[in-house]
């Protein structure tokens, strides 16, 4: 598989300065490739439990694919 496009609600929520869900999950926010496979993790723009977001800001991922 050449790309696999990913969500999570959240992107770990609260990051103090460091993401602590990286200590339990291997893919929680961004770009990940492996060999000539890219995962795409998006942070989306909600929240799971309190709604608030700390070093998490939310995003939309705009992402153009082109033959060739």
């Amino acid at each position: 598989m050449a790309l696999q496009l990913s969500g999570h609600t959240h992107g770990g929520q609260i990051n103090p300065g460091f993401r602590p869900a990286d200590l339990v999950m291997p893919y929680v926010a961004g770009r990940y490739v492996k060999g000539s496979s890219t995962l795409w993790v998006n942070r989306g723009f909600g929240v799971a439990g309190p709604p608030s977001r700390v070093g998490a800001p939310p995003e939309v991922t705009k992402i153009v694919l082109v033959s060739g």
